[in-house]
């Protein structure tokens, strides 16, 4: 019988290696085409959307037991469930800037107007100042002292951590500032749109009025905050009339414009790193093999 010959390793094909590289090439090109390629599709229905007047991506959602009051002794005790199922408008006031909150009054006074038909959409104002130095009843007293409306939501909180859930999660700003000079506090000079299902809608730098106001005085021009309103009731509409109390709905209508594009990539990744495990893996077996027969 005739003894077996040891086995070679085995060549490596450089044709086969060239044409393998070269097929990872054109996938990846392919890949970055189709990406890029849905990406400005979805980019052209985003902006389809926004030209209707749909807000940005949601900002945060407001759900927690965080128990806030309003006025004559009315306690929430699930925190800001009330938002759910409206489209609010929502700001900070303070009586420490009583000429900025004045400003900021006028806003929502003139959006309550334009909405007052709209049993769906509502004002709140939140305290910008601690309870032992403003009760929900006084900030109701002193937002209608400078037109605000007598229903209107109004919030006020025990809480010390309360600056903080203004701050970082209803992104109104924050409350605990005050001037050097005079100790005076600070007012943020945020207003937020909430959706239905208690979203914040809308982009970090939306909407600045008192900032806007200041502007128009000094350069004299006299549409910058009707231009910041226009866009802010265009925002507004868009909820009311294009949205609904539907989760789903408004999931789908707040789709990620990256979402599609990432799972393309992700997949082109995952098939990279299986062939190359599958790589490793077949030169593993081609090693054992060799190795067995010497």
């Amino acid at each position: 019988m005739k003894a077996q010959e040891p086995l070679e390793p085995v060549e490596r094909n450089p044709a086969a290696i060239r044409n393998t590289v070269l097929i990872l090439i054109g996938l990846m090109f392919l890949g970055g085409f189709f990406i890029v390629y849905k990406y400005k599709e979805k980019m052209g229905e985003e902006y389809k959307e926004v030209e209707k007047g749909r807000p940005s991506m949601t900002l945060g959602n407001l759900r927690s037991n965080f128990q806030v009051e309003g006025p004559e002794g009315i306690v929430y005790p699930d925190g800001f469930t009330f938002l759910e199922n409206k489209v609010s408008l929502m700001t900070v006031l303070s009586q420490d800037s009583e000429r900025d909150s004045a400003i900021l009054v006028d806003i929502l006074s003139q959006a309550a107007d334009k909405y007052k038909e709209n049993d769906k959409f509502q004002i709140v104002c939140i305290s910008g100042d601690p309870i032992d130095e403003l009760s929900a009843d006084d900030l109701k007293a002193f937002s209608m002292k400078h037109g605000g409306g007598e229903d209107w939501v109004y919030i006020v909180c025990k809480s010390d951590e309360f600056s903080k859930y203004v701050n970082k999660t209803l992104k109104l700003g924050d409350v605990t500032q005050v001037k050097k000079d005079t100790d005076i506090r600070i007012l943020p000079d945020i207003t937020r749109i909430v959706d239905y299902n208690m979203n914040l809608r809308g982009r970090h730098d939306d909407f600045y009025f008192v900032a806007r106001h200041d502007a128009e005085i000094e350069s004299g021009k006299t549409n910058l905050v009707s231009e910041w309103q226009n866009y802010m009731y265009k925002n507004i509409d868009y909820v009311l009339n294009n949205e609904s109390i539907d989760t789903d709905f408004s999931e789908r209508n707040n789709s990620n414009r990256y979402f599609f594009p990432l799972i393309i990539f992700a997949g082109f990744i995952a098939f990279i790193l299986i062939m190359g495990y599958r790589l490793k893996r077949k030169r593993k077996q081609e090693e054992l093999v060799y190795n067995n027969h010497k």
